[in-house]
């Protein structure tokens, strides 16, 4: 009977933990953050001309739609080895926050910055020199 209560115990802290990671992703905009960071990579193929793609917004939604079922699972596996029940609440408590909502509407802006900085020329020949070095060609 003991390990019937704790099984529904644990069941529910599970039922409740996917529910706060759920409002999390969905606070943060995962879906949308994820089309976006598609969207950069698929522009820059295409500018390469490594692929041809004849709506580079509507590809890069369509993907992540896709993948947001099993991101969602990945998703819930790392916050649940991560954190506990009271830290996901008090951090959807901080994204409802207006400073919580301050960083999820700058970070697109700070991802595409990144992403750009990641193209500086100066910053690529310094990792190609890098790579080089530690290339094994053998």
């Amino acid at each position: 009977m003991a390990l019937a209560l704790m099984a529904c115990n644990v069941f529910a802290q599970d039922a409740a933990f996917k529910k706060e990671v759920e409002k999390t992703l969905e606070l943060t905009n995962m879906e949308a953050t994820l089309a976006e960071a598609m969207r950069l990579q698929y522009q820059q193929l295409v500018d390469a001309g490594t692929i041809k793609l004849d709506d580079v917004q509507a590809t890069a939604d369509e993907c992540a739609a896709a993948m947001m079922p099993k991101m969602k699972e990945f998703m819930l596996q790392v916050y649940y080895e991560n954190y506990t029940l009271s830290d996901m609440k008090e951090y959807n408590k901080f994204l409802t926050s207006p400073l919580g909502q301050k960083f999820i509407k700058a970070t697109p802006k700070i991802t595409n910055a990144s992403t750009k900085l990641g193209q500086d020329p100066e910053i690529l020949t310094k990792l190609q020199s890098v790579i080089m070095k530690h290339l094994k060609l053998d």
